[in-house]
C-alpha cells in the first residue's frame, strides 16, 4: 500500500510562496536577520516570523489551492468560501494527528 503521508505538504512551490509571500522574496535563513529585511516591511517582519508553524503551511496551501482553482471568491465577509472551509479542515487535520510523528517530520522538513 502507497504510503498517503509521503511528500505531504512538501513542495518547493510551497516553499517559494511562502517566501514570496512573506518574505519578498529574501532568503528563509536571513529571516533572524531584521537588517537583511529593511526597506521591505513584509507581514514576516511585522509580525517577528523566527520559524514555520502548522497555520502557516495551512496558510500557504490555501494560497496555492486558491491560485490554481477556478473560484471566483478567496474571501467572503457574508458566506464562508471554499478557502476558509479549507483552511479550516487543515487545522483540524493537524489538531487531530498533532502526536503523529509524521506530521512531525512534515514540519521538521519546513524547518530544515
Amino acid at each position: 500500500m502507497e504510503d498517503l503521508w509521503a511528500g505531504l505538504l512538501q513542495s518547493m512551490l510551497l516553499v517559494k510562496v511562502l517566501i514570496e509571500g512573506c518574505f519578498g522574496g529574501k532568503a528563509f535563513q536571513n529571516i533572524r536577520d531584521t537588517e537583511a529585511l529593511t526597506g521591505e516591511r513584509r507581514n514576516a517582519q511585522a509580525e517577528a516570523i523566527l520559524e514555520v508553524t502548522l497555520p502557516m503551511i495551512a496558510y500557504i496551501v490555501v494560497h496555492v489551492r486558491y491560485a490554481l482553482s477556478s473560484d471566483p471568491i478567496f474571501f467572503s465577509k457574508d458566506t464562508r468560501s471554499d478557502s476558509q472551509i479549507f483552511y479550516e479542515s487543515m487545522l483540524e487535520f493537524f489538531e487531530l494527528h498533532k502526536d503523529d510523528m509524521r506530521l512531525q517530520n512534515i514540519l521538521a522538513w519546513w524547518t530544515a
